[in-house]
């Protein structure tokens, strides 16, 4: 499929649209301290998870925020973690 002007300009405007609708949240140091215990927390039961997922999940327990995923299978050991799907 090629992509035209018009439909690029159209992804543009999707995707601006978007991002006005969504507030990104910075990884800072409480974040990082939320990070390290929750991932002791999961070394300790041997159930850890990538980094990626543990930043994510960090940023939404130290900011009192619910995530919205639909990949539970990591996302379930973090007790303190509090999932939409």
């Amino acid at each position: 499929m090629r992509y035209t002007q018009a439909h690029l300009k159209n992804q543009i405007d999707f995707w601006k649209n978007v991002f006005k609708e969504i507030i990104i949240l910075s990884l800072d140091e409480t974040c990082v301290d939320t990070a390290v215990l929750i991932n002791a927390n999961l070394k300790r039961k041997r159930k850890q998870i990538d980094l990626a997922d543990l930043l994510i999940a960090s940023t939404a327990v130290s900011n009192n925020l619910p995530l919205v995923t639909l990949n539970r299978k990591h996302f379930d050991r973090i007790d303190e973690l509090s999932i939409l799907d």
